[in-house]
């Protein structure tokens, strides 16, 4: 004989195993999901201590341009009046200047090599 079957007690029975599943399944992508969450906001963490490190490298970097800057103008400063005594005094070997006009006053340096060089034409 054949049995009779209850269909709305298999559906209740197919729905309780179907909904465990379920939940189960969700259950196991929320916690993929949280730990994929926690490796990006570790990721993020690095990136902020590395571009604080950076930027104040940058900083560094900036300070440091600037002073050598800095320095590089006086150098080149002290070499244009070097220059301009050189070409002062050159002019004047060449060309004595009129008794009226008197020289700039050259540097201790200068004066020390015009009195200890060997006078050659310019």
């Amino acid at each position: 004989m054949l049995k009779k079957v209850n269909h709305e007690e298999e559906r209740s029975n197919f729905s309780a195993v179907t909904i465990v599943d379920i939940d189960r399944t969700m259950k196991k992508y929320a916690d993929n999901l949280l730990h994929a969450l926690e490796g990006v906001s570790s990721r993020l963490s690095q990136l902020e201590d590395r571009t604080y490190h950076l930027k104040n490298s940058v900083g560094e970097l900036k300070l440091t341009i600037g002073n050598n800057n800095g320095s590089t103008d006086g150098k080149l400063r002290q070499f244009e009046n070097t220059l301009r005594e050189v070409r002062f005094c050159c002019y004047n070997c060449v060309t004595p200047p009129p008794p009226c006009v008197s020289p700039t006053p050259l540097s201790p340096f200068l004066r020390w090599r015009m009195d200890h060089a060997v006078i050659t034409k310019c």
